[in-house]
């Protein structure tokens, strides 16, 4: 298991034992484990560094998602509330600090097409119009992975952790009107930088 890995699946079990009985969140946490090692034997995924994505940081959480639906605890409330107050929280306090780094519109923009253009995790395109930056999304692996393992609607807290992500910012503002995770046609990024 990666550190990142590692990572992930300790976030959420500290948050299964903030949200119930230790006897609870145990088998909450062993099943999803399980859900997800079945999941990694069954992919069909041929690219290493989609597989990786997918086996650090997509499925434990939609395995998580899933074996509390199963059971009937409230899974959307939680994974809301993961989001909140863990994944968005903590990528908000990356680009926080980055932000402070003179120059950090040109590099920000600059990463994220370069990124976005190079990776196979989206079918995009993009574009950088003085202030504004667009990408729109056509395809993106968070949302197959969770269609194909049967839960298309988890995709949208992944969608959600961008707002607490990017929301706040002192630099850089963001924008969207449509997600794939929330049955868009596509996701409609635009970042934009804030002026003084």
């Amino acid at each position: 298991m990666t550190k990142r890995e590692k990572h992930v699946w300790a976030s959420l079990e500290s948050e299964l034992n903030k949200t119930f009985d230790s006897s609870t969140a145990e088998s909450v946490l062993r099943t999803a484990k399980n859900q997800h090692a079945q999941w990694m034997i069954m992919t069909k995924e041929t690219s290493r560094s989609r597989l990786k994505m997918i086996r650090e940081g997509i499925l434990p959480r939609v395995a998580v998602y899933g074996a509390l639906k199963e059971r009937g605890l409230l899974a959307d409330e939680f994974m809301d509330r993961y989001v909140r107050e863990v994944a968005g929280p903590m990528m908000h306090g990356m680009y926080a600090k980055a932000e402070k780094i003179p120059g950090f519109w040109t590099l920000f923009t600059g990463v994220f097409k370069r990124v976005t253009d190079k990776s196979d995790y989206w079918i995009c395109e993009s574009r950088k119009d003085g202030d504004r930056f667009y990408l729109d999304i056509h395809k993106c692996l968070w949302h197959d992975t969770c269609s194909e393992v049967g839960y298309p609607e988890c995709c949208r807290f992944f969608c959600e952790c961008d707002n607490y992500t990017y929301g706040g910012l002192k630099k850089i503002g963001f924008s969207r009107t449509q997600t794939l995770g929330t049955g868009g046609e596509k996701c409609d990024f635009v970042m934009y930088r804030k002026r003084r």
